[in-house]
């Protein structure tokens, strides 16, 4: 029942092509070092960065960050664990509003924590994933009409899939990396993935050029933000 998102950094309306862009792979060990410092799960610490990297993006390109917000909406698994060979989906969705401002990390990261804490308490996931699952027996029309309500609630997709932790092979070749890029339904113009595997983590970026004209830059803000997460927890 959440309105339609109001006017935020992703508010343009959105063209037809879409630009891909992606990180280095980042120590998955660096990673819970920082978590372990600073506090928060992994995807608590990756976002913060990802928000802090949009912020410093913004400022590189003249724009304004004080008042700048967006939100994201995040898959949430429900499968149990126990079911976890299944095939399939079986997952709901989350909203999480933030905003641009805060320059301090530990800051932003106190506000994602407990955001996402609040939202896994809540009933939001789970009613997402039973609408849905009832939207495919419904008429096209009125899958149309929640397709276009729901598409309308975040201009954004963060998706956060664990991979295999050991080395995997392909007709005897080693996979060195891996990247995924999230779906997106027609109005939300930026998708964000983290994927782990097999020791690092990978962030890709799919976006609309007239959400994000450029996701490369993102990316390299994106990664001079968790430079500086690193740097505030080895302090």
């Amino acid at each position: 029942l959440k309105v339609a998102e109001p006017e935020t950094v992703f508010g343009a309306s959105l063209g037809v092509s879409k630009r891909l862009a992606w990180s280095r792979p980042l120590p998955m060990d660096q990673v819970q070092r920082v978590r372990c410092a600073l506090g928060g799960t992994l995807n608590d610490v990756m976002i913060t960065a990802l928000i802090g990297g949009l912020r410093r993006y913004r400022l590189a390109e003249g724009q304004p960050v004080n008042g700048a917000c967006f939100r994201a909406a995040i898959p949430v698994n429900l499968r149990p664990k126990k079911q976890a060979h299944n095939l399939g989906n079986q997952f709901g969705l989350v909203l999480l509003s933030t905003s641009l401002a805060m320059a301090d990390p530990q800051e932003r990261l106190a506000e994602v924590q407990a955001q996402m804490d609040r939202l896994k308490q809540s009933p939001d996931a789970m009613t997402t994933y039973q609408l849905i699952s009832a939207l495919g027996f419904a008429p096209p029309a009125v899958q149309n009409a929640l397709v276009k309500q729901f598409g309308g609630m975040a201009t954004a997709v963060i998706s956060n899939v664990p991979g295999p932790t050991e080395t995997r092979y392909l007709a005897g070749q080693k996979i060195e990396h891996v990247m995924f890029w999230a779906p997106q339904s027609g109005p939300v113009g930026l998708g964000i993935t983290i994927y782990s595997f097999a020791g690092q983590v990978y962030v890709g970026v799919n976006a609309d050029p007239n959400a994000l004209a450029r996701p490369d830059e993102f990316i390299l803000a994106f990664q001079a933000e968790y430079t500086a997460m690193v740097a505030l927890a080895e302090n």
